[in-house]
């Protein structure tokens, strides 16, 4: 990096979180251009750390050597995350930040209405009930339409569920994303927490 351009490090714990945090942050921006655009931004870089590889950025500090602010997000749905989160915020090191989200899962801040026109505009009709905080939305929806062609969710094993599960989420963190405007975002409760992550990478930024 011979530009220095890179301002703040953001990690996340998959590819489909940058997805929808971009897409989040242009909708916002799009209403109140103090709010950071991270499609836009050239001075953020992401690190993956889903899995077992979250141990190890956090206990092994492989980054800290770059000198740059920190701020991590990570889902609340697994008990090895939210620890990652107290152990980065209890380090007491100014430049790192760290957030678990409120609800299950970033795929819990959709809107439903969001969710069926993404589907059914890529010719998947399905109805849904209001989304609700701690409802696994890639599951729920892996068995919606799994359930829709005929075939019983209850005959597949966990490990069969939970990838079905885990294909919706591309499409879950891009076309449902697409679709959830302001009021869709107001509506989940999800305007202000969205804008604390994104105004604590732009405070680190400047």
């Amino acid at each position: 990096n011979p530009t220095d351009r890179i301002k703040v490090i953001v990690y996340v714990e998959g590819n489909h979180d940058v997805s929808a945090l971009k897409r989040y942050s242009q909708t916002l921006s799009a209403d109140n251009p103090d709010i950071l655009d991270l499609s836009l931004s050239k001075e953020v870089a992401y690190v993956i750390t889903g899995g077992s590889a979250l141990k190890h950025y956090i206990k092994h500090k492989h980054l800290e050597g770059l000198g740059k602010p920190e701020v991590h997000i990570y889902d609340s749905d697994v008990a090895e995350y939210v620890t990652a989160v107290n152990h980065i915020n209890n380090e007491g090191n100014p430049n790192k930040k760290a957030f678990n989200t409120k609800k299950l899962e970033l795929e819990s801040y959709l809107h439903h209405d969001a969710i069926i026109e993404a589907y059914a505009a890529s010719g998947t009709n399905f109805a849904l009930d209001p989304i609700t905080d701690n409802l696994d939305v890639p599951l729920m929806v892996a068995e919606k339409i799994y359930s829709g062609s005929g075939s019983a969710w209850a005959d597949l094993d966990h490990e069969e569920q939970k990838e079905k599960a885990t294909n919706k989420k591309m499409l879950l963190n891009t076309k449902a994303v697409e679709r959830m405007n302001l009021d869709r975002i107001r509506e989940r409760g999800a305007y202000d927490e969205l804008c604390l992550w994104l105004n604590t990478i732009k405070e680190f930024i400047r």
